[in-house]
């Protein structure tokens, strides 16, 4: 396992997406925070945390295509030089195989993640403030945003060492992120129903086309999968941390667990290697 884990950090120290995209979102990190800085001076709340929550993401969950861009490209260089089959035709384990690339995949999108906070957390605290939030409720709420990242990074290695191809885990990868991104903002605004005054009586009632049921089971999904974190993380809603917690785990361990026994069971056509022993020179 420690040698597969070496090769694939030597792998991910050449790896020029990485450095490409852990250039663009420090590029954003330093766009977002001179566009708040400006508004800062006329309302207080947009501060270091407002900054902390874009983020996360936005609305069109910008972590998930980051990381289907990472594991798509990293995973499927693997298999389009047939470097993946001569790991199993050397002995490697399918499990270390995966788990490797799970880590390296991780790792890299993790790093993109803290290098916007790292940037925010220096100089929105120097610049900006923090509102009424203590250290523990922003360390609350960047663990949440660290979990969703491994997560994203779990879904989108196992969509790229099962699809065996760099174009189809790119393209399934991103437009899943966005689809999936637009539904969770549907069913946010769906489910937040809206309050009214009773002409008769005058009292403010809550209204809601769904039923109750349909909105618990909605709330549940819009925190279960991560393109749904990432909408409610950027958002200023009151969060239930150990739910998301537990939410992200949950999925990373599910997806792992069964990425794992499905790539033991992928064929990868090892027969049409040949390695041909070297000829005794008469």
């Amino acid at each position: 396992m420690l040698k597969l884990l070496r090769a694939e950090f030597f792998r991910v120290k050449k790896f020029k997406p990485f450095y490409i995209l852990l250039a663009i979102n420090l590029a954003l990190a330093l766009i977002n925070f001179f566009d708040t800085v400006g508004t800062f001076r006329y309302n207080p709340e947009y501060n270091a945390f407002y900054l902390m929550r874009i983020g996360m993401g936005g609305g069109i969950s910008l972590l998930g295509i980051y990381a289907a861009v990472l594991a798509g490209l990293f995973i499927g260089r693997e298999y389009s030089s047939g470097a993946m089959r001569n790991k199993v035709l050397v002995g490697s384990s399918r499990p270390r195989i995966y788990l490797s690339k799970l880590i390296a995949v991780a790792f890299m999108c993790v790093c993109v993640y803290c290098v916007y906070h790292l940037f925010n957390f220096v100089f929105g605290s120097i610049f900006l403030d923090w509102g009424r939030l203590s250290f523990s409720d922003v360390l609350l709420h960047f663990a949440a945003g660290l979990l969703m990242v491994l997560s994203y990074s779990a879904v989108m290695t196992a969509l790229s060492m099962l699809s065996r191809s760099t174009v189809t885990s790119l393209l399934v990868g991103i437009f899943c992120v966005l689809v999936f991104s637009f539904l969770v903002t549907w069913f946010e605004q769906e489910i937040a129903g809206s309050y009214h005054m009773d002409a008769v009586t005058g009292e403010i009632a809550f209204y809601c086309d769904w039923p109750e049921a349909l909105r618990k089971v909605c709330a549940f999904f819009d925190r279960l999968i991560p393109s749904g974190q990432s909408v409610v993380l950027c958002s200023d809603a009151k969060l239930n941390y150990v739910h998301l917690y537990a939410c992200s785990a949950g999925l990373t361990a599910a997806v792992s667990v069964g990425g794992i026994w499905l790539f033991g069971r992928t064929d990868l056509k090892l027969s049409l290697i040949h390695i041909s022993a070297p000829t005794r020179l008469q």
